[in-house]
């Protein structure tokens, strides 16, 4: 698995991040990336567990968060930490896929944060126009 391609960016909140794809579904998958990247920086990851994942909501502001506090859930209440998303379908009130990674033996290793949520503060989901790519910020709540 390569590293995820997203910036931390400054910001008044705990912390928040900028990805981008080349669809809304590959903004998911971005975004999940690097929100393990963020939680534990290691070179390689093991994805041998998977979990499958279907979020509603209003708007994709709404399913981003929606998919993003579902793989911190996941971490909080299973030590599942989600590396990689293999979104299935993505539209405007809805995603489902499947996430990869792994469970993490807190004995053996600890995260280098703990989110408790990605928040709605600031948060911007544009769809990429005219060949540009889709973008998001996002910024948590450690």
């Amino acid at each position: 698995m390569t590293r995820p391609a997203y910036r931390l960016i400054d910001h008044t909140a705990d912390m928040a991040y900028v990805v981008e794809g080349v669809s809304f579904a590959d903004l998911l998958q971005t975004a999940t990336a690097a929100l393990a990247d963020i939680v534990l920086d290691v070179e390689h990851a093991t994805l041998g567990e998977s979990r499958e994942l279907e979020v509603g909501g209003a708007d994709r502001e709404d399913v981003l968060v929606a998919w993003l506090n579902e793989v911190v859930v996941a971490f909080e209440d299973e030590g599942f930490l989600a590396w990689e998303a293999r979104v299935q379908h993505a539209d405007e009130t809805s995603a489902r896929g499947v996430l990869r990674g792994r469970t993490l033996d807190f004995d053996e290793e600890q995260p280098d944060r703990l989110i408790k949520a990605v928040t709605y503060h600031d948060l911007s989901v544009v769809e990429g126009l005219g060949g540009r790519p889709w973008s998001a910020q996002i910024v948590l709540d450690l």
